[in-house]
């Protein structure tokens, strides 16, 4: 048996285009390998990335839902108990193969948009001997772009 891909993307079997394509960029921000570090969140981006793949695609949505992944892939299994199974891919249509860089398929959904936007948070902690002071916090910010500007008072 195949992989099932409304399963990996948690979605209903009847799920509309909006459906399928909010269900991917939920499930491709939970397991994007620069967030999640778990060692099984590679494996599990590019499964997300592969179903939805065939899932946004009328045409190879139509054969997964009729022969499952092995269908797209051109070797269906017949149906239990079916006699004169017959097999034929739609007109242009080959064989789906993965093309196997989940990167490429996150970056045609979320295009130049960050996702983690808003996500990161930084809080400036300054320690003088033993005090500890958080002194602002700031949003939407990267380590990269940002400098750190402090004015210090003593105040007895």
């Amino acid at each position: 048996m195949g992989k099932d891909y409304y399963n990996i993307l948690d979605i209903p079997r009847n799920a509309s285009e909006d459906e399928i394509r909010k269900a991917y960029r939920k499930m491709a921000l939970k397991f994007h390998p620069d967030k999640n570090k778990s060692p099984e969140a590679e494996d599990k981006f590019k499964d997300i990335a592969e179903a939805y793949e065939v899932l946004s695609d009328p045409q190879k949505r139509e054969i997964f839902d009729k022969y499952g992944e092995e269908g797209l892939k051109g070797a269906p299994n017949p149906p239990s108990g079916a006699s004169g199974f017959n097999f034929e891919m739609p007109a242009g249509f080959t064989a789906f193969t993965f093309h196997g860089d989940p990167m490429s398929t996150f970056s045609r959904v979320f295009g130049r948009e960050d996702p983690f936007r808003g996500i990161n948070v930084l809080y400036i902690v300054v320690r003088i001997s033993n005090f500890s002071f958080r002194c602002c916090r700031a949003e939407n910010v990267t380590l990269a772009a940002c400098d750190l500007y402090l004015n210090l008072k003593w105040s007895p």
